[in-house]
């Protein structure tokens, strides 16, 4: 069993889809589909392909300058990447790197998509610690096993494999 089919299986509560680079956009898009979602909120810096096969009539809210909460309470939807996951757990780390923004991006809206790249996914917890390089401080997004997710909210996680 891979990394990647771990950290999938240990998503308990969230959901977990897995696509490849060229159908990043296009799964976002159904992602948010499923949800009748028709707004989104995204950091400041995000990769503008993501967005790419959103309906038109999407509303995207990017953080910059950043949202106030109530707009950020409005959005359907936030979309995030990670700084890495950890496959033993299902868990994903979040320290405001590119393409995550602030904290709040991914607790207030009422559903959080994260992005994670297969590459980004780690064997235990111990490895997340030797993997992190930056001196930022990580938020990490967990379920416990009875399914209920931090706060109110729902977590979506698209894998993108990147790996060769």
């Amino acid at each position: 069993m891979t990394d990647v089919d771990r950290f999938l299986g240990n998503l308990h509560g969230g959901k977990g889809h897995r696509t490849g680079p060229q159908h990043l956009s296009a799964t976002i898009a159904h992602v948010m589909n499923s949800y009748r979602a028709k707004s989104v909120a995204v950091p400041a810096v995000l990769p503008e392909t993501w967005l790419d096969d959103l309906p038109a009539d999407t509303v995207v809210l990017r953080d910059d300058p950043p949202l106030t909460l109530h707009q950020l309470e409005a959005a359907h939807i936030s979309l995030t990447a990670c700084a890495l996951a950890v496959a033993t757990s299902g868990a994903v780390a979040l320290d405001g790197g590119p393409g995550q923004g602030r904290r709040v991006l991914s607790l207030i809206p009422e559903r959080h998509v994260c992005v994670v790249r297969a590459s980004q996914i780690v064997d235990t917890l111990s490895g997340a610690f030797f993997a992190f390089t930056s001196k930022r401080s990580v938020m990490w997004i967990t379920a416990p096993s009875d399914g209920v997710l931090y706060g109110r909210r729902s977590l979506d996680v698209i894998v993108v494999d990147d790996r060769v």
